[in-house]
């Protein structure tokens, strides 16, 4: 019912809720990289609709530790989670964005893995795979 809702539905802002229900019905059933481009459409639908950014945020933490070969790689995702939690917080009313952010930054790796990793705070870093994303270094604080 929500493929043919978001597909007939011509105004962007209720299209982009019947894909965020979508998302959500999708990461309950464990299909990460649907409710992924499910959240992904409901954002393109409505740059402002923070509960979108949010469950994007939930998706990439609940996937951290099926990406990657090991707890550095799992930890990196959180990385990119953090960053949706903040998106969440800019554009709209969503009260436990940065509650969000601040518990999930606990999982960022520490800084010797970070250095050993030949990686630097702040810059940019590729997450491949199915994430195919782009965020920024940071350290456990």
């Amino acid at each position: 019912y929500y493929e043919k809702a978001y597909t007939d539905e011509p105004d962007p802002v209720t299209k982009a809720s019947y894909y965020y229900y979508a998302g959500m019905l999708a990461l309950q059933r464990g299909k990460i990289q649907e409710a992924r481009n499910l959240a992904r459409e409901a954002v393109k639908n409505n740059p402002e609709y923070c509960e979108a950014f949010m469950l994007l945020g939930e998706i990439f933490a609940q996937a951290s530790k099926d990406f990657g070969n090991d707890d550095f790689e799992h930890s990196t995702v959180f990385w990119l989670a953090v960053d949706y939690f903040n998106k969440a917080a800019r554009v709209g009313n969503c009260p436990d964005a940065a509650n969000k952010a601040n518990f999930y930054m606990n999982y960022f790796p520490g800084k010797e893995e970070v250095f050993f990793r030949e990686l630097s705070e702040g810059n940019s870093h590729y997450l491949g795979g199915w994430i195919n994303e782009t965020t920024t270094v940071r350290v456990k604080k």
